[in-house]
């Protein structure tokens, strides 16, 4: 049988370049879908989306750096579908949640740097429609059908910036501007709620306005502090590590006094409250109660399982 030469150097060139296309990527996300409160509507829809999601996710470029395979951020998304929008054919109203983490120098240990829920979700999804974003065209021909990938790519852009900022100083900002645009040029229409907009409360609009603001430069120098002054030590000089999160710690409240009930806060501390909890009982008795009060104060949600800390 004739070999034809061309033929083979192309599937080469295919498979080098698809090789390389996997290792470029940043984000390797695993998308869920829960769609079990939506009964009139055939469930082949929301595996679609799930998977498209997925593919969208983790075969874009969302950066313009190279990751190796080990250096991808691992992400969680959960979109639970809630209800059908009344009025609107193949629309819904959805929650989201985002997680993701970084490992911690010398441990098999992950940290995690974003842990939240999004609760105004709404999309327009027909099956097999395909997941598109522009960034110099967010709203697209269809402000409901791109708010999807809009939410999508704002998170997105939070997760690499966070993950970024948690390993160099402010090295996150460039991503976290990328998440601004989106909120600035956001769709708006029927039906889209107020995640965008700065009427909201701890939505999109103030979360990604509170990094940015100069105004809480100190809180994303604690949060580099926190992840590379304090877990990166816990395994060589874990005295030094403990002592640099007590002094992130001392940072925050002082922050936090200045700027009472911010956005901000809310997403640290409920991303980070656990690992707080586990932190805290390594403190040494004369800063342990100092420690509790101030990150009671901080995160009301949770004061009371770090009070119940000091019985112990």
């Amino acid at each position: 049988m004739e070999i034809n030469k061309n033929k083979i150097i192309a599937i080469f060139c295919l498979a080098f370049l698809q090789i390389n296309i996997c290792k470029a990527q940043e984000i390797k996300a695993k998308v869920v879908i829960n769609a079990s409160a939506i009964n009139n509507v055939d469930p082949g829809v929301f595996k679609t989306l799930q998977q498209s999601l997925t593919d969208f996710i983790n075969q874009r470029k969302w950066t313009s750096e190279t990751y190796e395979e080990a250096e991808k951020i691992d992400c969680n998304l959960q979109i639970t579908v809630v209800r059908k929008k009344v009025g609107i054919d193949n629309s819904y109203e959805c929650k989201l949640t985002v997680q993701a983490g970084r490992s911690v120098y010398g441990t098999d240990y992950t940290s995690p740097i974003i842990n939240i829920q999004d609760a105004e979700v709404d999309i327009k999804y027909v099956q097999f429609q395909p997941i598109d974003f522009n960034e110099n065209r967010i709203s697209g021909s269809d402000p409901l059908v791109s708010n999807l990938s809009a939410i999508i790519a704002y998170y997105m852009y939070m997760v690499i910036g966070l993950h970024q900022d948690s390993y160099k100083l402010n090295a996150g900002t460039q991503y976290f501007t990328k998440a601004q645009n989106i909120v600035s040029n956001a769709p708006e229409g029927s039906g889209i709620g107020n995640g965008w907009k700065a009427d909201g409360k701890n939505n999109r609009f103030w979360k990604i306005d509170n990094l940015l603001n100069t105004r809480f430069s100190g809180f994303r120098q604690e949060f580099y502090n926190y992840h590379r002054l304090g877990l990166d030590q816990m395994k060589d000089t874990p005295k030094q590590g403990i002592e640099a999160i007590q002094n992130v710690l001392n940072s925050l409240s002082l922050i936090s006094i200045e700027n009472p009930n911010t956005a901000l806060f809310s997403l640290y501390f409920t991303t980070k409250s656990d690992e707080y909890l586990q932190m805290i009982p390594q403190f040494s008795a004369t800063t342990r109660e100092q420690a509790v009060n101030q990150i009671s104060n901080m995160d009301i949600t949770n004061a009371i399982k770090y009070r119940a800390l000091l019985k112990q």
